[in-house]
């Protein structure tokens, strides 16, 4: 859940009351979901211990990059040992648009 709110930026969906919610409260049916939004795209995560890997690739796209940037240098010299990353890498496409790529 780190990586989704402090890395990516994420924030929870404030329409979905199960977000505030205690693990424990099982009311609205979606027992052990989280909703984290970024702009128009949305991930159901699991609550739990274990993080959730998803095979392939995702692409989220921000007006500046300059803040997740900021995130990422900040995630990676985190000198505790709950790190969500260990690196990243900058490239550029065609266009030459900047593509953060974890």
């Amino acid at each position: 859940l780190d990586f989704y709110l402090r890395v990516l930026g994420c924030g929870l969906d404030p329409k979905v009351a199960c977000n505030l919610m205690p693990d424990t409260d099982e009311s609205f049916g979606r027992t052990g979901l989280i909703w984290a939004t970024c702009g128009p795209n949305q991930f159901h995560l699991p609550r739990g211990e274990i993080g959730q890997s998803l095979p392939g690739h995702i692409g989220l796209r921000y007006r500046s990059l300059d803040n997740l940037k900021k995130r990422l240098e900040l995630e990676i010299k985190d000198n505790n040992n709950n790190k969500c990353i260990e690196s990243y890498e900058i490239v550029k496409d065609n266009d030459s648009n900047e593509i953060v790529i974890i």
